[in-house]
């Protein structure tokens, strides 16, 4: 006996009402007259590949921030020697160390030995 297209169309927005665990579980307390069990098959087939690709997409995304923050670190340590910020450090950090060595020798002139 051929499906009533209508028939298959309710069933199925049944189906996607209701969601794939009650579904489920109504097919295996056998629930559904063949016609309907056979569709709810296909839809549940149909969910399994719709979750696969989400998931898939979600892994690809994942693998995709990995790959962003490990160049973003990369570029970032290879920034550091080259930033001004890097060299205004250095500039003052020799600048002190230059002065406290003026005062050190300043000192060491000065004091009676």
């Amino acid at each position: 006996m051929a499906n009533d297209p209508n028939d298959e169309a309710q069933w199925w927005a049944e189906f996607e009402q209701f969601g794939e665990e009650s579904v489920r579980d109504s097919l295996h307390d056998g629930l559904f007259p063949e016609a309907k069990r056979q569709l709810a098959y296909r839809w549940l087939g149909a969910e399994a590949q719709k979750r696969l690709r989400r998931e898939e997409r979600s892994f690809l995304y994942l693998k995709l921030t990995l790959a962003a923050a490990i160049v973003g670190v990369g570029v970032g340590i290879i920034g550091i020697p080259r930033s001004p910020l890097r060299r205004l450090i250095m500039s003052s950090t020799i600048g002190r160390q230059a002065s406290s060595n003026a005062c050190a020798l300043a000192i060491s002139a000065n004091s009676p030995g």
